[in-house]
């Protein structure tokens, strides 16, 4: 579901932006930082690591019984 959400983004965006039959600049705006937002949050989310990082390595490597 989330992954569905993550390609749905920027059809919406998209949709957003062509959709309005008034070219109303401040429709346009709220679009634009709407994009904005998601885009900094995705890089955010792909580069962003956890203060937990070697804790979870060191976890996959563990054997479990």
């Amino acid at each position: 579901m989330h992954l569905i959400a993550y390609l749905s983004w920027p059809l919406a965006i998209v949709h957003s932006y062509a959709l309005g039959t008034s070219n109303e600049p401040i429709l346009r705006g709220i679009t634009v930082v709407c994009a904005v937002i998601g885009v900094v949050g995705v890089g955010w989310r792909m580069f962003a690591t956890h203060p937990d990082v070697e804790q979870r390595r060191i976890s996959r490597l563990q054997e479990w019984t």
